[in-house]
């Protein structure tokens, strides 16, 4: 019976071998740059591709914060750990509302803070308030009143306005009752509280209205010049308007008079001449205010992206480039340019796609078409949380139902679902019967429609909801969950 005992010995020690080589190399997990949250149940842990667990399912909370760093909660308790599952710093307060460039926005008795990526308290939690950092600041409230504070928690524009807003050309607008002044970006009030009228900084000048004087000053504050007309407006590409309520020239800026100011109406774009009226006929004029483009439509519009649309006596618009080239019939109710490739117009209050040689490459027949979406950026500019990027892909309505379209005008889904979301890293969510999948650029379904809820793709992985949690799956499809786990064996 001998070699039936060493038998048993060597399967048992392979056994262990394999057991400690398998721990072993999740030890030798250096980071958390290919690491999921994983959930068993209503517990959280952390583990790899291959659903090996690296950071034990034990927590209430669980997410991945970088590649050096996750943050777990046990019992309302949050700590920040490793990838060894130690504890990088203490945390001793309430909530943790994420890092936003370096800086965790944390709070303690409704009262906001920062630290860094160290643990190292930089804003002791004193604010009603506070936004995520954005361009190396964050705006914080106490009370009632606003004002702006930098990486080093220093005050840089007082919390002491009414109002405050990041501004144009790296300066911050400020208003104290009904006053408004403007500061630079180390705190110094480049334009003091007045109570007349002020503009925004463009092309590095700022009109200030007071007194009946329109003056344009630079960065420092310096008035560069006034001018005597009362309607005045922002520098644009080295221009402005200047003139009465009813009549206005162009401006250069020294605040000489480019043209007389004859004009009924004067509109600057940043990609074509200059679009005036004139006696109820539109055209376009150059920097120097020469027309470049005859003043003959009856209605037109400024250039964007080097593309304007004009109308004549039918009020049906064309499109025009910057030479003034009419590169399409007159046959559109309406015409957007809405990036430098995409071009969208509407017949019959149904919508198309053409190109930039003004070829129609589909036909009107969509109720919308979508060639933006919000962007999932924190800001800190005045309250607004996200911004519009453009689509690669876009979206297209079609009598209540939802579907994709490249630029090129080619549906790459029947136009089918009840909602979509805009592609991201190649996938799609898409839902039916309140259920939500993902859909590849071909339109085909990759992972199957069967979740509650589906957010767009990141890194690599989504966050989607079943009845009761939710959590992560890749691009393939696998859940790295268990919504059935076993329960402890005794």
């Amino acid at each position: 019976m001998n070699w039936k005992s060493d038998f048993i010995l060597c399967c048992f020690l392979f056994l262990s071998i394999f057991i400690s080589c398998k721990h072993e190399t999740r030890v030798q997990v250096k980071d958390f740059s290919h690491l999921v949250p994983y959930r068993s149940g209503s517990l959280w842990g952390i583990c790899d591709t291959e659903k090996h667990i690296i950071i034990p399912v034990k927590y209430d909370e669980g997410g991945i914060i970088n590649d050096t760093m996750a943050e777990v909660q046990l019992k309302h308790r949050i700590t920040f750990i490793n990838v060894q599952g130690k504890e990088i710093f203490p945390f001793p307060y309430f909530e943790f509302d994420g890092f936003s460039e370096g800086m965790g926005l944390i709070s303690e008795m409704k009262k906001f803070g920062f630290i860094d990526m160290s643990g190292k308290e930089i804003v002791a939690p004193k604010y009603d308030d506070a936004t995520p950092f954005y361009h190396g600041v964050s705006k914080v409230k106490i009370g009632s009143n606003y004002g702006f504070i930098d990486k080093q928690g220093k005050e840089i524009i007082p919390v002491i306005h009414s109002y405050v807003d990041q501004y144009h050309e790296g300066t911050f607008k400020a208003i104290s009752e009904t006053k408004l002044a403007v500061y630079d970006t180390l705190g110094n009030i480049i334009i003091p509280f007045q109570s007349g009228a002020v503009d925004k900084f463009s092309d590095g000048l700022i009109r200030v209205f007071d007194s009946g004087t329109n003056c344009y000053k630079d960065m420092k504050g310096n008035t560069r010049f006034c001018s005597h007309y009362p309607e005045c407006s922002s520098f644009v590409n080295g221009r402005a308007y200047a003139g009465t309520e009813e009549h206005y020239g162009l401006m250069d800026k020294n605040g000489k008079m480019i043209t007389s100011p004859i004009f009924e109406e004067m509109r600057f774009s940043d990609s074509g001449p200059t679009l005036v009226m004139l006696e109820g006929l539109a055209g376009y004029l150059d920097s120097l205010g020469n027309p470049v483009i005859p003043l003959r439509y009856n209605f037109a519009e400024p250039f964007v992206y080097g593309f304007a649309s004009v109308s004549m006596d039918d009020e049906k618009m064309a499109l025009i480039n910057r030479k003034g080239k009419i590169l399409t019939p007159f046959n559109y109710d309406r015409l957007f340019i809405s990036q430098p490739d995409v071009i969208l117009f509407t017949k019959d209050h149904k919508m198309g796609l053409m190109d930039t040689s003004g070829h129609e490459l589909t036909g009107a027949v969509y109720d919308q078409i979508q060639t933006s979406a919000y962007s999932e950026k924190i800001a800190a500019i005045g309250d607004l949380s996200k911004f519009y990027e453009p689509l690669d892909i876009l979206i297209v309505e079609q009598n209540d139902k939802y579907g994709f379209m490249n630029k090129q005008g080619k549906e790459l889904c029947a136009v089918k679902y009840d909602e979509v979301k805009p592609f991201s890293e190649g996938l799609a969510a898409v839902c039916l019967s309140n259920k939500w999948g993902y859909i590849n650029t071909n339109g085909e379904v990759v992972i199957p429609l069967k979740y509650e809820s589906a957010a767009k793709f990141k890194n690599g992985l989504a966050r989607v909801g079943t009845s009761d949690h939710y959590g992560y799956i890749n691009k393939r499809g696998v859940e790295f969950f268990d919504d059935n786990p076993q329960p402890p064996t005794h």
